[in-house]
């Protein structure tokens, strides 16, 4: 019929439909079925999950942006469960998901495994809110709490624990240890698709007299109730854990063997804990890691101000592991790590640390840098690690100095000796740093090509080189050069 408009609003709930699933399938990414993937690569065996790079505080996420653009689109989507099945919920004040909308959600959902994921609009705080004291602690929990409401959060948390058996992902992502679900009080039964358990803070403000009588009063009824099963926790396909630490070390006081029954576990971290009472042998040091680090192939521990005591730890510990990173560690509590246990992880990731030569004496695991201020003296830290590959991203630190200390001989080596700093590196990537010339560069590419024709040398030449992000500009003769002299040389 001429003249008359046709508007997206009159297209069919057929069409619709279409539009939306392949939105649907463009939020989500394709995935070998794990355990099979050479025989799922051949087979064409895919599926797909939601995608972990989308940014979930984005007003346009899937499904939140159609539903909310009319009643009939809204209607429409609602009738389809496979699209309810990332659930985003916000724990501002005043701009909070209503419960009611939670718990229509979950219906929405049908039996469908989901993600569900609980966090803040405005996004992650400054992780220096983990150390502060006295009046600047209790400022900052003062203005949390005009912003976040742990009632509210517990509230949500008691309509998701019926729906834990088919939860895949659990993410919380807070202000405040108060509004965290407790491992050992909130959670029951058994999670048989979950895959990913994240409990995060910024604020360890947990009362500490109280939540302890809490435990001590759960340990005596545990010890008095034969039947654990009513209060136990079980997820035996856990693959990623994240829990602040206070979680993490009552959790693992009320159930010792918890940890170990997670056969499939492969990364874990362990985040904001900060020990009020410094007396309380209890929650001086970590008993409990040598559990978690024994068993997970990957460990964060994140913001942690800790007093770790060597004689609460068996002396000899040795923790095998893909990567350990450590981020936001201050003062010597890296040094006293070492000597408490012996750190064997293949790659090494320090994030915001201080740290001296302790950690690093002797120690053959790739070693990464990132956001390492001047207050770490980067060149005799590096002098006596025994490492192959480095890697420095935004370390205002890394110098003409550390590169010059990397193609020197130790202090305690003599010149017929020549053994060098960092006498094994032979790869180095450094992302934008700004803080070193390309002279000095060349110098220790040079020194340490030329150090390796000495027959008493017990140094390797640099083998790869990678510049990227930010860095000092190099000239078309520069390029030339190490790529002359660097077997493998790369620019990005």
């Amino acid at each position: 019929m001429h003249g008359t408009a046709t508007t997206i609003h009159d297209l069919p709930v057929e069409i619709l439909l279409i539009i939306f699933h392949d939105l649907y399938d463009d939020a989500r990414c394709c995935v070998l079925e794990p355990y099979h993937g050479l025989r799922n690569r051949l087979s064409g065996a895919y599926s797909t999950r939601w995608s972990n790079h989308t940014d979930l505080r984005l007003p346009a996420i899937f499904p939140y942006s159609l539903a909310n653009t009319c009643a009939r689109w809204g209607a429409i989507l609602i009738g389809v469960p496979d699209y309810w099945t990332r659930l985003v919920w916000f724990v501002d004040k005043g701009r909070s998901t209503p419960l009611e909308r939670i718990k229509a959600e979950l219906e929405w959902s049908g039996d469908l495994p989901i993600d569900v994921v609980v966090i803040r609009h405005d996004g992650p705080l400054n992780p220096g809110l983990a150390f502060l004291e006295g009046e600047e602690w209790s400022r900052a929990v003062a203005e949390a709490l005009e912003i976040e409401d742990p009632a509210y959060v517990h509230d949500l948390t008691k309509l998701l624990v019926p729906h834990l058996h088919r939860c895949a992902t659990i993410w919380y992502d807070v202000i405040l240890n108060s509004s965290l679900p407790s491992l050992h009080r909130d959670f029951r039964g058994v999670a048989t698709h979950l895959e990913t358990f994240e409990l995060h803070c910024r604020i360890d403000n947990a009362e500490d007299e109280e939540f302890d009588l809490e435990i001590e009063l759960a340990l005596q009824k545990k010890k008095e109730e034969e039947d654990e099963s009513d209060w136990a926790f079980q997820c035996p396909n856990l693959r990623a854990l994240g829990l602040n630490g206070r979680n993490y070390l009552h959790g693992v006081a009320l159930e010792a063997h918890w940890i170990e029954c997670i056969p499939e576990l492969r990364s874990a971290s362990i985040g904001v804990f900060m020990v009020i009472e410094p007396d309380d042998e209890r929650l001086s040091h970590y008993s409990c890691l040598p559990s978690l680090l024994e068993i997970a192939s990957t460990l964060r521990l994140a913001a942690l101000d800790l007093d770790f005591d060597p004689a609460g730890c068996p002396l000899t510990l040795y923790f095998d592991m893909d990567q350990l990173t450590l981020e936001d560690w201050g003062g010597t509590l890296l040094d006293e790590l070492e000597n408490v246990s012996m750190l064997m992880p293949s790659t090494m990731v320090l994030i915001r640390c201080e740290f001296g030569t302790g950690l690093m004496t002797d120690k053959e695991f790739d070693l990464v840098l990132k956001d390492i201020s001047t207050a770490v003296s980067l060149g005799p830290a590096l002098s006596e690690w025994d490492g192959r590959r480095l890697a420095v991203e935004r370390c205002v630190g890394f110098t003409d100095r550390v590169l010059d200390s990397l193609g020197s001989i130790t202090e305690s080596s003599s010149a017929l000796q020549g053994t060098y700093n960092a006498r094994s590196l032979c790869e180095l990537s450094i992302i934008d740093c700004t803080t070193f010339s390309i002279g000095a560069l060349k110098r220790m590419v040079l020194r340490r090509r030329e150090a390796v024709k000495n027959p008493y040398s017990c140094v390797r030449m640099l083998r790869v080189l990678r510049l990227g992000g930010d860095r000092p500009h190099l000239t078309e003769e520069d390029v030339a050069w190490f790529e002359e002299n660097v077997r493998e040389f790369t620019l990005s």
